[in-house]
């Protein structure tokens, strides 16, 4: 079978506000964060370790990028 891995970003009050004032990409991203958002890699990660997808396939569809946040911002 197939399982789909997501990017989750709760639409709370504190990032639709940052939305609504134009904020740019990286103070989005903060507040997403700060707020419970977790990337695409995050979540095949997750479901890695539980056995529901493969790692390799996590690898292969999900950028180098979220690595190094997550990494950074855990």
């Amino acid at each position: 079978g197939r399982s789909a891995i997501f990017e989750v970003v709760p639409v709370t009050r504190r990032f639709r506000a940052a939305i609504n004032e134009a904020a740019d990409y990286d103070t989005l991203y903060d507040v997403a964060r700060s707020e419970g958002a977790i990337t695409m890699r995050q979540d095949g990660l997750l479901k890695a370790l539980q056995g529901i997808v493969r790692y390799e396939d996590v690898l292969r569809v999900t950028t180098e990028e979220e690595t190094a946040v997550t990494l950074k911002n855990p």
